[in-house]
Parts: structure tokens; C-alpha cells; sequence
């Protein structure tokens, strides 16, 4: 049987949101299919949106 990813990083170039079909998706991934998601977020705005919703820890968010 093969296995999935246990890793996910993504690199978010230029977005000032992120829609909340996408949060959850990514809350999923990381608390019940255990992925470790990183995130390099290069818009400030992003950031700032991710730690003020408490997601920055959870997504693994560095300012990229």
C-alpha cells in the first residue's frame, strides 16, 4: 500500500487572504492527517492575518 506525504511546504508569493474552504483544508491536513505543513508567507498582510487568527503556529508560517 503506498503512503502519502508526511510534509507539506508551501511558499505564498503575493495574496493579501486566504479563502476558509483553504484554512480548514489545511487545519485537516495538519490535526487529522498529522502533516507537517510549513508555510513561507511573503505578503505581510498574509501574515499579520494568519496570527491574528491564531494560525500562524498551526501552519508553520515564517515570513518568507
Amino acid at each position: 500500500m503506498a503512503q502519502g506525504a508526511h510534509a507539506l511546504h508551501l511558499e505564498v508569493l503575493d495574496s493579501l487572504s486566504m479563502p476558509s474552504s483553504v484554512i480548514g483544508f489545511f487545519v485537516k491536513l495538519v490535526n487529522r492527517d498529522k502533516i507537517a505543513l510549513t508555510m513561507a508567507i511573503h505578503d505581510p498582510r498574509l501574515f499579520e492575518l494568519l496570527e491574528e487568527l491564531g494560525l500562524d503556529r498551526l501552519f508553520g508560517a515564517r515570513k518568507g
